[in-house]
């Protein structure tokens, strides 16, 4: 009887770490690029774009030509703003210069303070 109590409390117990709070960590799941989120995130064998320095790098050797793109997402009701810039510039027909600059951001928070 006590192997059957400890096994149910043991289930108990586990099962409360498989909830997960709704919109922990989400944002980084977010992604850079309309092609790729169009793809639900799964670009990084196709990655052929200035996104490729994200998703991969390795990518960029299939861009010949200078490439660049820009992105802004609202998430959560317009509370988080995602921004996101890369470009891709060919030095030559093997060497490619690439840079991805991300920015995520909340506004409006409401400032509160413990009144003494």
């Amino acid at each position: 009887m006590k192997k059957i109590i400890i096994l149910l409390m043991s289930c108990f117990l586990l099962s409360s770490f498989l909830h997960a709070d709704k919109y922990a960590g989400e944002f980084l799941n977010i992604g850079v690029g309309v092609k790729a989120r169009a793809l639900g995130n799964a670009f990084v064998a196709l990655a052929d774009d200035p996104t490729a320095v994200y998703w991969n790098p390795a990518g960029i050797y299939y861009c010949n030509n200078l490439s660049f793109n820009i992105m802004h997402s609202e998430e959560y009701a317009g509370n988080l703003k995602y921004d996101a810039i890369s470009a891709i510039y060919p030095l030559d027909e093997a060497k490619k210069f690439g840079f991805l600059i991300t920015r995520t951001g909340i506004s409006g928070i409401p400032l509160t303070e413990l009144e003494d």
